[in-house]
């Protein structure tokens, strides 16, 4: 028997394709044929032998464990943290598996929220929790070069307007800018 071998009444199922993959097709068979608990033993012991797995094995691997977890009260904690994962690989995936139950529906939607909801946090917070310097847009980071080139423009601004001020100034003051009208006294006979 194979380690990721099951028997069927029908013969021995292999999880693991002979490239060493994990054959999703045997997956789906297992869970649908409802042997849950040898599905879930045998995907943690692959997750367990084959850590650098590709993302779409570990994908395949995650939801089922995610799944059939989730579907015991007493191990569905273990069922989020395997979404969790999953998560953490496609943030954007969705459960479209059949015969899955809304209460693990439910179960997923809450933990791919929070995922979400932990994945803002960290762009806001560093690693102890402490708030980033954010820029005027409350979500995005300060980004220093722009930082710098604001300053920049700011300078360059400043410059020039001290500069257009010194020329009025020069011009108001200079004979240029002083153009009145001699005073004449014009006698006029009655």
């Amino acid at each position: 028997m194979c380690l990721f071998g099951v028997s069927f009444p029908y013969g021995e199922l292999s999880l693991v394709a002979p490239d060493g993959r994990l054959d999703g097709a045997a997956v789906n068979l297992m869970f649908h044929e409802g042997e849950l608990e040898p599905l879930a033993d045998r995907l943690e012991a692959y997750l367990k032998v084959t850590p650098e797995s590709n993302e779409e094995d570990r994908l395949i691997a995650y939801k089922f464990l995610g799944i059939i977890h989730s579907s015991r009260p007493e191990s569905r904690l273990k069922g989020e943290s395997y979404f969790y994962q999953m998560l953490k690989i496609a943030p954007n995936i969705e459960l479209v598996q059949p015969y899955v139950s809304d209460r693990i529906q439910e179960v997923f939607q809450n933990v791919k929220k929070e995922y979400h909801k932990r994945e803002a946090l960290t762009k806001l917070h560093d690693e102890l929790g402490r708030p980033i310097e954010l820029s005027d847009s409350i979500s995005e980071p300060v980004d220093k070069k722009k930082g710098k080139r604001r300053i920049w423009a700011l300078v360059g601004a400043g410059a020039g307007l001290a500069t257009a001020g010194g020329v009025v100034a020069w011009y108001m003051t200079s004979d240029r800018g002083n153009k009145k009208a001699d005073p004449q006294i014009i006698e006029v006979e009655p």
